[in-house]
């Protein structure tokens, strides 16, 4: 899944450089010149780094042997990438992609975080709380409400609490680069 998603973001980015709409859609949101290239390679590099994260995340959950904690994440978050019409379709460019790789770092953030509120410690080495909120600003209402509804709700299924509590015993964080 993570090589296909990898194809998937690789030819949306090279097709957004040659494009530029990405850029011009900032330009049409009336976003101001000299930050422009900075959103854009954020979101180039945020979007990137999905596949990347998933995979270090899934490799430490075996390496852990605690995988089956996991997968139901990795599922939701691989599924909300197989839908083509999602909150903002994929068709759509680079733009269409923001949504899932919200979707899917916002998925580890909070599997993260309650991990850490059960058992002190966080799943993940890294912080994606500060690049959600950057992401989240971005993608603006509703879309960013409805996919912190879409989290909430896979979270909550019973499958992930007691993935999440069969992870509260795993003693080390997942390093992610």
């Amino acid at each position: 899944n993570s090589n296909n998603l990898r194809f998937i973001i690789d030819n949306a980015i090279r097709e957004d450089e040659r494009t530029r709409s990405f850029e011009k859609l900032l330009a049409n949101a009336s976003v101001r010149e000299e930050y422009r290239a900075a959103i854009v390679r954020f979101v180039h590099e945020y979007i990137r780094q999905v596949p990347d994260i998933l995979d270090a995340a899934y490799a430490a959950a075996k390496r852990a042997n605690v995988l089956g904690g996991m997968q139901p994440i990795f599922d939701a978050a691989f599924h909300y990438w197989a839908v083509h019409d999602d909150l903002i379709p994929d068709q759509t460019g680079l733009i269409g992609l923001a949504d899932g790789a919200f979707l899917s770092l916002h998925l580890m953030e909070v599997a993260s975080n309650l991990r850490q509120q059960l058992s002190g410690r966080a799943l993940l080495s890294t912080d994606l709380g500060e690049a959600n909120q950057w992401m989240r600003n971005l993608l603006g209402e509703p879309v960013a409400s409805q996919l912190d509804a879409i989290v909430a709700q896979t979270v909550a299924e019973q499958t992930i609490q007691v993935g999440l509590h069969e992870l509260a015993g795993f003693l080390g964080a997942f390093p992610l680069s």
